[in-house]
Order: C-alpha cells, then sequence, then structure tokens
C-alpha cells in the first residue's frame, strides 16, 4: 500500500482481496463491500462510490470534511429527501460528458445534459438553506452553468432526433452570431 497526494494507492490482490467492488469466490458484485453500501440513485453516484472504495482518502482532513458532509445529510432528513429528489432528475453526466468529448453526441444527449445543469440552482440552494453549516459550505462548491443552459435553450430543438443524420437538431432561425 502507497499513499500518494491524499489517496491510499493500493495494488490489485490488495483490491481483490478486500472484496470490494467483487468477490473472489465468483467476481460478482453481489456479496462485495460496494454491493452492501451502494444505496445510490444514480449512475453517477455508484460510480462515484466505487472510485472512492477503490481509492480511499489518507488525508485526515479530507476525511473529517466527507464525514462532517455525511453527518449534516443525517442530521437534515428534509433536506436529504429534496436532495434525492433533485438527483434523480440529473442524468448521467460523466456518460453524456463523454459523448459530447468523442463527438458522438446528439441533440437529445444536449437536451439531457441542459436538463441536468438546470438542476443545480435548486440543488445548491436547497443545501444553503438546509441548516446545516457543512451542507452550506458544499453549497459554495456547486458552479453555475447559467450560460451553457441557456446556450443549449436557444439553439438546440426540443424534438431533436436521436441521430444528426435526421437533421432538425438545431432551432429554426437560431444564428450563433
Amino acid at each position: 500500500v502507497i499513499i500518494r497526494d491524499d489517496y491510499l494507492q493500493m495494488d490489485n490482490y490488495s483490491r481483490v482481496n478486500l472484496e470490494l467492488v467483487r468477490t473472489i469466490k465468483n467476481e460478482n458484485r453481489y456479496g462485495s463491500l460496494l454491493w452492501v453500501l451502494d444505496k445510490c440513485k444514480t449512475a453517477l453516484g455508484s460510480r462515484l462510490l466505487k472510485n472512492w472504495l477503490v481509492s480511499p482518502l489518507s488525508n485526515v482532513n479530507k476525511i473529517e470534511e466527507r464525514l462532517r458532509i455525511v453527518d449534516g445529510f443525517t442530521s437534515a432528513f428534509i433536506t436529504r429527501q429534496e436532495v434525492i429528489n433533485l438527483l434523480k432528475e440529473v442524468y448521467d453526466l460523466e456518460r453524456l460528458i463523454a459523448r459530447i468529448c468523442y463527438g458522438s453526441a446528439n441533440g437529445r444527449d444536449l437536451l439531457q445534459l441542459k436538463r441536468s445543469l438546470s438542476i443545480l440552482p435548486s440543488l445548491k440552494e436547497t443545501l444553503k438553506n438546509s441548516g446545516e453549516m457543512d451542507l452550506f459550505v458544499l453549497s459554495q462548491s456547486i458552479k453555475d452553468f447559467n450560460e451553457l443552459v441557456t446556450l443549449i435553450e436557444d439553439s438546440i430543438s426540443e424534438d431533436a432526433p436521436i441521430t444528426v443524420k435526421e437533421g432538425g437538431v438545431i432551432k429554426d432561425g437560431y444564428n450563433s452570431t
């Protein structure tokens, strides 16, 4: 085990023997630590949890900060439920961004990105008004993407087809200049 930066670096044998994401016997997720802990409501959350298990924090301050945020959500039941409901409306941003980066995104992907980014102001406001200081601090880390949301809103047709080849992705009359 090696400590680099703020994360504990484990070799593959340690990961396998600890059964963090798969069991040794049949290499299934069922029975692993991830299977026990994963109550995430989104695919993005499940992948984040998996990354946290595979590369755990070693920095005590960052561990304590994460625990304070968890405690804030535990204490603020109504806020937690509101955040869960908001996150259910967020599409898989990692996959959307990957499609955009690889040039394979279509109009519907961009609309899903717009809807997901449109949730952020409500999420930020919910955390800010929770009454929990650590959730307030967390709210300050949420960025605003209003310009991108507006650009997609102005340019992409709401009934954009699945493939770009069909046309009709860009709204009639839209001109970027």
